[in-house]
């Protein structure tokens, strides 16, 4: 999440501006794949749709905004519990999904959620119907289906923990996932912005340096055997701007 949040910051501004960002934040060295990010960014927040200056602006602000809320979040003490559903189940089967009955009841027989984020019973009607702000203030855990750590790679594992995080620390919604191909490619660039899956496909695009549309792709893309991890960009440093410093290195 964090070295997303580095590459939008360059990918998704000029690169007059480069230097200064560098410099703000301490980088030694810029992402070699803004490409990915800028075009990742074009396609799940619909940034080509927006015709002036002004409005794109405003949308970088609150991607940022997002994104850092959600590192920061993920950056601080992070409790997963389990989603508990009433099946295990693998997507990358090639038949019934479905493994076994999970050891809980505590979902329904129609349900085969990947996470969710609990909110407090006293906050619900606010989280759920007002504000992002009201959403973080009633969030509270979140849980991902643990059976699902067998079966998928870690980069499937990460973009669900990703989705999530943006629910709690920034007050995402779920307007639509990239698995309703119809239902996403109408959603408006102001509910891509507050999308959940949309953060989650941008970071995951950024990581596996690939545009990766939807659920679909991702499945193709990363096997289930994949045994990658998000790499980082800045440390160990790959690639630097201006003289390389050796104290940093070392």
């Amino acid at each position: 999440m964090e070295d997303a949040c580095a590459n939008l910051a360059y990918a998704l501004t000029d690169p007059v501006d480069h230097p200064r960002i560098q410099q703000d934040a301490g980088d030694t060295c810029i992402p070699d794949n803004l490409e990915t990010g800028k075009e990742a960014a074009r396609y799940h927040f619909k940034l080509d749709a927006l015709t002036s200056e002004d409005a794109r602006k405003e949308a970088r602000t609150k991607i940022f905004q997002i994104m850092t809320e959600t590192d920061e979040g993920l950056n601080r003490s992070v409790t997963l519990s389990d989603s508990l559903n009433y099946y295990t189940w693998n997507d990358y089967a090639q038949d019934d999904p479905r493994l076994a009955l999970g050891k809980s009841r505590a979902g329904t027989e129609d349900e085969a959620e990947e996470g969710h984020v609990k909110v407090s019973g006293k906050f619900i009607d606010k989280s759920l119907y007002g504000t992002p702000e009201e959403f973080v203030e009633g969030a509270r855990s979140i849980h991902i289906e643990f059976s699902l750590a067998a079966v998928y790679p870690p980069f499937q594992l990460a973009r669900i923990i990703v989705h999530e995080a943006t629910h709690k620390f920034a007050g995402t919604r779920d307007h639509a996932y990239t698995y309703d191909e119809d239902d996403y490619e109408d959603l408006t660039y102001q509910e891509r912005v507050f999308n959940a899956d949309s953060y989650a496909y941008v970071v995951i695009s950024i990581a596996l340096n690939e545009l990766i549309k939807n659920e679909n792709q991702l499945f193709e893309v990363v096997p289930q055997d994949d045994q990658r991890t998000p790499k980082k960009v800045r440390s160990p440093i790959q690639k630097f701007v201006g003289e390389k410093r050796q104290d940093v290195v070392q």
